[in-house]
């Protein structure tokens, strides 16, 4: 805790005001807890309102027809398929995640068995690997 409390500080200096924006999974919740309990103000994001905005430009921009989610990721995964050290650096992002992720020490909260790891390695542009727990934790990548 006191090492996330520590990196949301960093974004306010010297008087500022700061601001620190924080993604977590359905079952990453609980830690939302931990923060009130040590007196951090938090609020909650409307993410419908801002993927709707998101939406919109994305579509007006692109021209398309299609949600701009898949749009989006059959771009993505384009680029994956055809340029192989983009493929090569989206993997070790992926790795690079894992890696840190598993040394969360709340354990009760940042549990690497309960992430959808199909879902995350789509969210690095990886959409078929063949890549196991035991490649990933290899120092390969």
């Amino acid at each position: 805790m006191a090492d996330y409390v520590n990196r949301m500080g960093r974004t306010a200096r010297i008087g500022n005001y700061g601001l620190s924006l924080l993604f977590l999974c359905p079952h990453e919740a609980a830690f939302v807890d931990r923060l009130k309990e040590n007196n951090l103000n938090i609020e909650e994001f409307n993410d419908e309102d801002y993927y709707s905005y998101v939406e919109g430009k994305i579509r007006s921009k692109y021209a398309i027809d299609q949600p701009a989610h898949a749009y989006l990721s059959a771009r993505l995964k384009a680029i994956t398929v055809d340029d192989r050290d983009f493929k090569m650096k989206a993997k070790r992002a992926y790795v690079s995640f894992l890696r840190a992720y598993a040394r969360l020490k709340d354990k009760e909260i940042f549990h690497p068995k309960k992430m959808d790891l199909k879902r995350l390695a789509k969210s690095f542009g990886i959409f078929s690997t063949n890549l196991t727990k035991k490649e990933a934790m290899s120092k390969e990548y």
